[in-house]
């Protein structure tokens, strides 16, 4: 939802936050986006010259090996759910 976003528009007013969940539609951002947040399909990337950095919202980022040597860096999301998923498993077994 765009109110998620709505903190970073407020903090850094120059900068450019467009969402789109739709990736048939991303093609329209190639040409500005310096950074791209989710799972975007491999092949936009050759499109998107001006990317820095892609942040994954996946642990596994094996779909994304064609960045290797470009330059792009890559970040995923590994760890941010090992401590939810612990607790959830425990309380199952005490349940």
């Amino acid at each position: 939802p765009d109110a998620l976003w709505e903190p970073i528009r407020e903090r850094y007013p120059d900068v450019t936050v467009q969402t789109e969940l739709n990736a048939d539609r991303l093609a329209a951002y190639a040409d500005w986006a310096d950074v791209a947040f989710g799972n975007v399909p491999p092949a936009w990337f050759a499109q998107a010259l001006r990317l820095s950095w892609l942040q994954s919202v996946s642990a596994g980022v094996d779909a994304y090996q064609s960045l290797v040597g470009t330059g792009i860096r890559l970040t995923s999301a590994r760890g941010v759910h090992h401590q939810p998923i612990a607790q959830h498993l425990l309380l199952m077994m005490l349940a």
